[in-house]
């Protein structure tokens, strides 16, 4: 007969030290798995895991430094693989219920308290570069199963992999379901509702369900009143011209 302590002690090394898990950062190519006691020190990050063999890859430089606030990582099945580009990350929410997924993220794409949810079983998320995410939600697949009654055939399991373009800004409050997709430079409006794929680039997606209410757009980091911004070197920076220069140059030619 095991004493409860004894119990509880076995009951975290199992939780603790399950096998196969692993986090490695990589920079200048190089690779290198953090120990299992460093994770709890990672900063500006949160990771969980308690299935097995699963697998965080980040490449450095990375954002996941909050000062009042800590990404978090959950993951929950098996044989699961979540990777992060340079200078990606901000501060995400990723629950991982499945197995054998892929989530990547590309480069210089943040997340502002963005949710993400991987619940379908074989199935991945891409993520482009250069994308920004507000306080919204990412739910790739249903908690539950729907059933057709006459067939008995599970019929809610997403189609396929959840695809998101280069440089697409998702706006606050907004759902993408498991059939979703977005084309590069696409703009998701605040409280939208995207239940399928978009395959149009340059375009603004509005309502619930979202439907395309504007073509021939773009977006950038700056508030309309600044200066233009661009991405080098892996950071933020200013374009010279404001966009008034722009304009008055563009309607000079």
């Amino acid at each position: 007969m095991k004493i409860p302590g004894l119990i509880q002690i076995e009951r975290w090394i199992k939780q603790t030290f399950r096998r196969g898990n692993k986090i490695i950062l990589i920079k200048n190519n190089k690779q290198k798995e953090l120990k299992r006691w460093q994770w709890c020190f990672f900063k500006g990050l949160e990771i969980n895991i308690k299935g097995v063999c699963n697998t965080i890859i980040i490449h450095e430089p990375y954002q996941m430094d909050s000062l009042k606030r800590k990404g978090r990582i959950s993951i929950y099945g098996n044989n699961n693989k979540i990777v992060f580009d340079e200078n990606a990350g901000g501060c995400p929410i990723l629950q991982v219920a499945s197995s054998n997924s892929t989530l990547s993220i590309g480069r210089n794409t943040v997340f502002n308290s963005t949710c993400i949810h991987m619940l379908s079983e074989n199935r991945n998320i891409e993520i482009g570069e250069n994308s920004m995410f507000s306080v919204c939600d990412i739910m790739f697949g249903d908690g539950h199963s729907v059933i057709d009654k006459n067939t008995l055939i599970t019929i809610n399991i997403p189609e396929k992999d959840l695809k998101i373009g280069n440089h697409c800004w998702v706006g606050y409050g907004a759902y993408l379901t498991k059939n979703a997709g977005l084309a590069d430079n696409s703009i998701v409006a605040m409280g939208s509702v995207v239940t399928k794929e978009f395959s149009k680039e340059n375009v603004i997606i509005a309502g619930n369900p979202a439907k395309i209410i504007k073509t021939d757009v773009s977006w950038n980091y700056a508030q309309p009143s600044q200066k233009l911004c661009e991405y080098k070197d892996n950071k933020m920076c200013e374009i010279e011209k404001h966009q008034g220069e722009i304009n008055e140059n563009t309607d000079n030619l």
